[in-house]
């Protein structure tokens, strides 16, 4: 996160203890419908729109919750190469409400994560890119499945900073997690982690210690 400002609010949010520890919590749900279109050429078009949206966030005490709905504003992409890409925003009605839409995760089109035939026991491994102004680094992500019931999949997390060595700020880390898996619908029903993450940067050290909690449910609906 980075924040700007003139000389006289970065040294009055300093002067508030902005140098001191945060504790921030910060929570999104979405509900969304999707509609699909006829596949074409390995490229399948679809559209999605948030229909509800609840935004909370805590920041030492101070509490900012907003809940909206977006049912107007379609999100039109494809799926190909086994990636979701957004192609344009529908029926926006002002730039603000555009950069808004755009700001929005979208990964929440997609809870379906490619989990590979695997026994309990065994693991597979997804890494993820972290990336900033000022550093670059890789997440590694070791899902071991430890049990399976009533179609659920139970997998053990693992979490593992791959710093690179190139970035001004020389960072590290570690977490663990819960993931339950939905087999019969292919979908990630939870995903829960802990982690702590450290930079350093000219003596100076930053650790981050979090939470991350992510929940979704799968209702499909075919219409005639």
């Amino acid at each position: 996160m980075k924040i700007r400002g003139t000389e006289a609010e970065m040294a009055a949010m300093k002067k508030a203890g902005y140098n001191s520890d945060r504790k921030v919590q910060y929570s999104l749900s979405a509900t969304i419908s999707m509609k699909t279109q006829k596949k074409m050429n390995g490229s399948l078009p679809f559209q999605f729109t948030f229909d509800q949206l609840e935004q909370n966030i805590n920041s030492d005490g101070k509490k900012n919750n907003q809940s909206l709905s977006l049912s107007d504003f379609p999100i039109a992409g494809e799926f190909k190469n086994g990636q979701y890409v957004i192609t344009s925003i529908l029926n926006v009605g002002n730039a603000q409400q555009e950069a808004f839409i755009k700001s929005l995760p979208k990964n929440f089109i997609s809870n379906e994560t490619f989990i590979p035939q695997i026994k309990i026991g065994e693991q597979f491994t997804i890494k993820k890119e972290i990336s900033t102004n000022e550093y670059k680094s890789t997440a590694q992500y070791t899902y071991t499945l430890k049990s399976v019931e009533n179609n659920i999949a139970i997998f053990d997390i693992k979490i593992k900073i791959i710093p690179n060595t190139n970035n001004k700020i020389k960072t590290s880390g570690q977490g663990s997690g819960i993931m339950r898996y939905n087999i019969d619908k292919k979908y990630v029903i939870s995903e829960s982690s802990s982690f702590v993450y450290t930079g350093n940067q000219q003596e100076k050290t930053y650790n981050i210690t979090g939470q991350s909690t992510a929940e979704s449910s799968l209702n499909i609906e075919l219409l005639e």
